[in-house]
Parts: structure tokens; sequence; C-alpha cells
């Protein structure tokens, strides 16, 4: 189908390509980075309580993640649906989408959170916590966030649906906002200031879910008053099953690319921990604990780049729907330089830094169960030691994770989501996995060849990316 040339109204589309990535980009840079870096803040708060509570709040967060990593995929359906149909001049579509999309993350925040609230001690069993004194905050931890599932939903979606619009600032507002306010009323609820009752572990569960349905207040009024064409209006506001269908299924590969970056990151944890005395002694605990505290340092750069990429997503949704394909093309590779450039510069000061920072997120011992006595074979000292060695490896495969997580995006932006999904399946379950078990138990790498396997994997994955990206077939793909 030929698509119109657009007009220019002062969209994203009509922008210099340079400019629109550049002024689009960074407000949503700093959004996701902050929101990264003030999870990284809360969790070092909760572990000041104890291992159990820490314990307690990573057995309820991993329920969580399910309904997170769904709720991203009905946002990237929606991103890729809104922005063709706005470069396209269909306002009137458009609209009817961010409504029907704002339905269906109703219907999903119910769906995904009363089976977890009903059954909250079962499930946090089941996931191995053991004792009241885990049992118990995990139990109250999940029941709180599952209860609060739709201002999770909603927070993400309404950012999702400004930032198809081409809104980068409102989203910036929102994020920051949402994590400063949940650092604040983390302080007064999980250890009682300020007048507030000492709530322990579950205080942070209500510190999240108040922080995020305060901040759905002002982005529900702004998607009111109107952006870019987009007003939000519950005048004739009908079900249209199909329309929720069409962004379901545009979404389910978008969230089972998520779902299978989890699986892979489980299954590396397994690997790191299959400690033994003769054959793997650097293995076991000490270096699960380290590739934690890694793993954090890396999300906050992923969540970063994570900027760029949407900036990209928009920008070719909005630059396909308005029939400018090159000009989609073009902005996606800019974003790509500009996300390897910032990425790399992350991995410069980790490789500098990679000893200070693996003590100051695991600066409380307790929080690593790191104590000798219980880790038996290593003690915080080698935390750091082999924390260290994971940074100062994995920071290589930063460049190539900025490439394909601006491409992967920008596939996603245009519709094209069964693309990364596959990549990703491959790179990480058929080739990062196979060589991590490989080379840490069959060559002298050890520990090392889990890390290189990262490294290689990512490496892989970035030239799939832009092979398929070149080939040009999601400039193709029709959605109105």
């Amino acid at each position: 189908m030929d698509l119109p040339r657009d007009t220019g109204d002062g969209s994203l589309a009509d922008k210099g390509a340079l400019r629109s990535v550049v002024l689009f980009g960074i407000p949503l840079v700093l959004g996701m980075g902050f929101h990264a870096l003030f999870n990284l803040v809360d969790l070092w708060i909760v572990g000041k309580l104890g291992t159990e509570a820490l314990a307690a709040v990573t057995i309820a967060t991993m329920v969580n993640t399910v309904a997170m990593v769904i709720c991203n995929g009905v946002s990237t359906s929606t991103i890729a649906f809104m922005a063709r149909n706005i470069g396209f001049r269909n306002l009137h579509r458009a609209n009817e989408i961010m409504r029907q999309s704002l339905l269906l993350v109703l219907f999903l925040s119910a769906l995904m959170g009363l089976p977890p609230y009903l059954y909250s001690r079962e499930i946090v069993v089941l996931l191995k916590a053991e004792g009241p004194e885990v049992i118990e905050p995990a139990r109250q931890y999940l029941e709180i966030m599952s209860l609060g599932t739709i201002t999770m939903f909603l927070l993400m979606q309404i950012t999702a649906v400004l930032r198809s619009a081409g809104d980068g600032l409102w989203p910036m507002i929102l994020l920051i906002g949402a994590n400063l306010l949940n650092i604040v009323l983390d302080i007064a609820l999980v250890f009682g200031r300020w007048g507030m009752p000492a709530l322990g572990a579950p205080g942070a569960a209500w510190a999240t879910v108040i922080s995020r349905g305060v901040f759905c207040v002002p982005g529900l009024w702004v998607l009111m008053r109107g952006r870019a064409g987009l007003r939000l209006s519950f005048a004739r506001l009908r079900l249209r099953l199909r329309t929720m269908w069409r962004l379901t299924v545009v979404a389910l590969p978008a969230s089972a690319q998520w779902v299978l970056r989890v699986l892979s990151f489980l299954a590396l944890l397994w690997i790191v921990g299959d400690y033994h005395p003769d054959l793997r002694p650097e293995f076991g605990k000490t270096a699960q604990a380290a590739f934690g505290v890694g793993l954090r340092l890396d999300l906050f750069a992923i969540f970063s780049g994570f900027g760029w990429g949407a900036a990209a997503s928009t920008l070719v949704g909005q630059n396909l729907g308005g029939g400018r394909p090159r000009r989609a093309e073009r902005s996606t590779w800019i974003a790509v330089w500009l996300n390897v450039a910032m990425m790399g510069g992350i991995g410069i000061v980790y490789y500098a830094l990679a000893p200070f920072l693996i003590r100051f997120f695991g600066s409380d011992k307790s929080i690593l169960d790191v104590g000798g006595s219980v880790l038996g074979n290593g003690g915080f000292t080698e935390v750091v030691s082999v924390g260290s060695a994971y940074i100062r490896i994995v920071v290589f495969s930063y460049v190539f994770l900025a490439v394909s997580l601006v491409l992967a995006q920008a596939l996603n932006g245009a519709g094209s989501t069964r693309t990364p999904m596959v990549i990703d399946t491959v790179g990480l379950l058929l080739l990062q996995l196979p060589a991590a078990f490989f080379l840490s138990r069959w060559t002298d790498l050890g520990l090392s060849g889990v890390w290189y396997s990262i490294v290689g994997a990512n490496g892989v994955m970035s030239v799939v990316y832009i092979l398929m990206f070149r080939r040009g077939r999601w400039k193709r793909k029709e959605l109105l």
C-alpha cells in the first residue's frame, strides 16, 4: 500500500532526523536512567533491613516481573499502532487505539493481579521461601504489589501513549517524579520516619504502589487536556474487542522476548551457582552474589539505552505512517550511534570503577549473604573480586547491546515484533546458554567463560539485528 506523504503539522516525522532523535531521546534516556538508578537505591534501602527482608522482596519481585513483561508488550504494540496512525494523520483512529489500550491494561491488571493476591502464600512457598521471617513479609509484599498492579500498568501505558505522540518530556517527568516519591516513601514506610509506621519490607511495596498511583493522575490530566492531536475522552466509550485483539497479537512476541531474557538470566544464575569443591571451586553463592550486583549495574546501562530505543520506536512508526521509510531508517541509525556512544561511555566508567561500584552496591554484607560461614567458599572480598572481573569483561558487550536495543525497538515500532523475539530466542537460549555451559566446564576459563559467552552472544545478535534491519521488510509491515 502506498502511504501519503506527510504535509507537516509539527510531529516528530516533520522535523530534521538528528534534531528529532536528540530532542525526543534525551528526556527518555534521563527518565529511564533515573528509573533504573532509583531501583538500585530502592534495593539498597530494603537491604538495610537484612537478608530476610531482601529475600522476601526478591521473591515477590520475581512474580511481579511476569506482569511487568506482559504490560511492556502491550505498551510496545500501542506505540506501534498509535505512532503509525499519527504519522498517517489518522488521529481519530489513534485516539480510539489509546482508549482501547487503556481499557486493555485495566483488564490485564485485574487478570494478572488477582491470582497472586489470592494465592500469595502458596506462591512464595513454591518459590522456595523458607521460615516465617521470609514467608510472611514476602506474602505481604506480594499481596500489596498485586493489588497495585493497576497503578504499574496504567503508568506504563500512559507514558507509552505520550511517547507515541512524540512527547518525551512528560514521560520523563512522570518516571522521575514517581521514583523520587518512591524513595521518600521507602524511607518513611520501611523505617518509620516522619511520623509514618515502620512497616519493614511491605512498606517498600506500599511506597511503590502509592508513588505510581500518584503520578498516574497528572499523566491522565495531560492526556485529557490533549497532546499533539490526542485527547482522552470517555464520551461514547465502547469496548472494541477487535482492536484489543490486534493490540494483543502484536504484543505477545514483544512480551515473549522479555520472558526469554528473564529465563536466560535464571539459567545463567543456575550455571554460576553450580558449585563443586574440586571441579568448580569459584562457583556457588559467592559467584551468584557477584553476578547479581553486576546485573544491577548492567540494568542501569540497559534502561538508559532504552531511551534511545524508545525514540527510534516512535520515529519509525510516525515516519512509516507518513510515507517516509528512508527517514525512519535514518532516524534509527542516528539513535544507534548515540546509544553506542552513551553505553560505551558507561562501560568505560564501569571498567575504571568496578571494585568501588561492587563494594558500594554490596556494601552491606547481609545484603549479599556473603558471610564466610554462610557461603562456605568465599566472602565479601571474593564477591568484590568476582564482581569486578564480571564487569571488566561484560562491559565490552555494551556497544553490541546498544545496537541491538535500538534496532529491536525500531522493529517493534514498525510492528515487526516477531523478528526481535526470534533473534533473542536463538541468541540467548541456543547460543549464549550452551556457550556459557561449555566454556565454564570444558575449558580453563571457569567463571570467565560465562562472562565471555555473554559478550559473544551479544556480538552475534547485534550483527543479526543489523542484517535483518537492513533487509527492510519492516518498512512494508501494515498495521493500519
